[in-house]
């Protein structure tokens, strides 16, 4: 059943489906089907990360873009900054083993998001770590202080 699983996937996953109902689970490639479900468990954590650098992304854009930038592309960042919120929420909802894992995460994701806010905004402005908690990010009703580049980085929210 290897070679189905590397030249078919739908047909495979479709066979290994009635060999799990008639209950016929010494002919099942366990190797394949244990690959597949840690990757449906690597998707969510991918998809989190994802929100997650998404949303730090913009509110860095939201935070230290030039007044210029911020007049122009304001609106988009914070929608995507909203929608991306909404989402971590949703999957921690769905997903309560990972209401941790932005915590876990936080770190190397704000590298991630850091350097694509630089498209917009000078690295040298940006905050070497995350400014804000995930919690604070998370909170729907919070907005980051505007602290345009052509004024002092801050350190913290």
């Amino acid at each position: 059943m290897r070679k189905l699983y590397d030249t078919d996937f739908a047909a495979w996953a479709r066979d290994t489906v009635q060999l799990l109902r008639e209950r016929r689970f010494e002919e099942i490639d366990l190797d394949a089907l244990i690959e597949e479900v840690e990757g449906l468990a690597r998707a969510d954590e991918h998809a989190m990360r994802s929100y997650l650098e998404r949303l730090i992304e913009h509110l860095l854009k939201l935070t230290y873009a030039s007044d210029v930038d911020f007049d122009r592309d304001q609106r988009g960042w914070r929608i995507s900054a909203r929608n991306a919120r909404v989402k971590l929420l949703q999957r921690t909802e769905q997903v309560p083993s990972l209401r941790g894992y932005p915590e876990q995460i936080v770190d190397s994701t704000y590298d991630v998001a850091r350097y694509e806010a630089a498209r917009v905004v000078d690295l040298n402005h940006l905050p070497d770590q995350c400014p804000w908690t995930v919690a604070l990010m998370l909170s729907a009703d919070w907005e980051p202080l505007r602290q345009p580049a052509n004024t002092e980085p801050a350190s913290g929210a």
